[in-house]
C-alpha cells in the first residue's frame, strides 16, 4: 500500500512539474507577417504594424444592385514599390 502511495505521489509531482511547461508552450503566439521576395531590390518582411504605417487608399464601389461598398487598405502597388519592384520593360 505504501508503495502505491509513493508511486501515485511521484506521478502527481511529475505531472505538476511538466504541466506548466506544456501550458507555456501552448500560449506562445507568433506575430503574423507578409514576405515580399523575388524580383525586388529589397526583400521585405512586413508585420501588421509595418503595413499600418503605409499609405492607405479608400475605394467606394457600387455593386450590381446599386448598393455602395467601401473598401480601404494599403494598395499592393505601395508594398511592391516599397520593396523596389524591378519593372519589366516592354
Amino acid at each position: 500500500m505504501l508503495m502505491k502511495i509513493h508511486k501515485s505521489l511521484f506521478l502527481f509531482l511529475l505531472a505538476i512539474s511538466i504541466f506548466p511547461r506544456f501550458i507555456q508552450a501552448q500560449t506562445t503566439v507568433k506575430e503574423a507577417s507578409v514576405s515580399v521576395q523575388g524580383e525586388v531590390k529589397t526583400s521585405l518582411k512586413l508585420t501588421f504594424a509595418d503595413i499600418d504605417k503605409l499609405e492607405k487608399t479608400t475605394v467606394l464601389a457600387t455593386d450590381r444592385n446599386n448598393k455602395e461598398h467601401t473598401y480601404s487598405g494599403v494598395l499592393l502597388f505601395v508594398i511592391l514599390k516599397e520593396a523596389g519592384l524591378r519593372w519589366v520593360k516592354n
